[in-house]
């Protein structure tokens, strides 16, 4: 069974990377989570794992390592961010969503109530 670790006690940072990866990765739809000490985590359980993100110090998408706390300006980005810009290399299917949502977003206004055919096309793309 494949494996995401991220830290205790997650921030919006760490949870929103996991339900990206959980969500968008087919690799890791059905991952475990296992959470770890942030500021010293076990080692062993990083190496196993088939993706961290927010803690271990490092970033590198071919092993899906997704901290950004080691980089020169971490507040430049976010462990969410790495995610969301690796799985857009990664997935048209993602980017295509995201293309749609955006247009949805756009085009439909907030005070107009959506289609049942909305609702069915919103319904299939939303959280599990």
């Amino acid at each position: 069974m494949s494996m995401i670790v991220g830290h205790v006690s997650p921030d919006w940072d760490c949870l929103t990377a996991l339900w990206l990866l959980r969500r968008f990765d087919p690799a890791l739809e059905n991952a475990t989570i296992k959470l770890v000490n942030t500021g010293n985590p076990d080692a062993a359980i990083l190496a196993e794992a088939d993706a961290v993100v927010d803690t271990g110090r490092v970033c590198n998408y071919t092993t899906k390592r997704y901290d950004h706390h080691q980089m020169d300006d971490p507040s430049s980005t976010c462990a969410a961010l790495l995610v969301y810009e690796h799985l857009l290399q990664l997935n048209n299917t993602f980017l295509i969503l995201r293309h749609w949502c955006i247009l949805f977003s756009q085009v439909i206004p907030a005070s107009q109530k959506p289609t049942k055919a909305a609702k069915r096309a919103f319904t299939r793309y939303s959280v599990r």
